[in-house]
């Protein structure tokens, strides 16, 4: 069986939701939503969430996909590096700093200066995108070896 975990995108946008028509159409699967809060420092919420996915590696022999959309997206990447985990990524944020400018306060926002992904990181990677004028932006953020699919 598989599990997917799930991480939604700021404001808590419904990844499951919006998506499982498209994704999830296998019936043999386990889903477990994660959270976070978009308007915490990047270093609380990578903390919680770190926390949260050592709990659910921990109890089982599982294969694990990592699934993210916006902010959940980019987080789901760095999650997905840190534990060697496929994932796959629904517009996902490459530079929270400037997506997400004017959105949360400058403190907040300044914890993820520095907190972009590194390119060609080695795990399975797939980045569902409804703006092919990206691709090259997310092949920038992400690695020249990631897949990206359109929506």
């Amino acid at each position: 069986m598989r599990t997917y975990l799930i991480l939604n995108g700021a404001c808590g946008e419904d990844f499951y939701g919006k998506h499982k028509e498209r994704f999830f159409f296998n019936k043999d699967h386990e889903i477990i939503a994660m959270r976070y809060d978009y308007s915490a420092s990047y270093y609380d919420n990578i903390n919680t969430m770190y926390r949260q996915l050592i709990e659910i590696v921990l109890t089982g022999d599982r294969d694990i996909c990592i699934c993210g959309e916006g902010l959940g997206g980019f987080y789901a990447r760095v999650l997905a590096e840190m534990f060697e985990l496929s994932c796959w990524l629904v517009n996902p944020m490459t530079n929270p700093y400037e997506e997400l400018s004017g959105d949360v306060s400058a403190l907040t926002l300044n914890t993820y200066r520095h907190a972009n992904t590194r390119p060609d990181l080695r795990v399975d990677t797939t980045v569902f995108s409804d703006t092919l004028e990206k691709e090259a932006a997310y092949k920038d953020a992400f690695g020249s070896h990631v897949k990206i699919q359109s929506l």
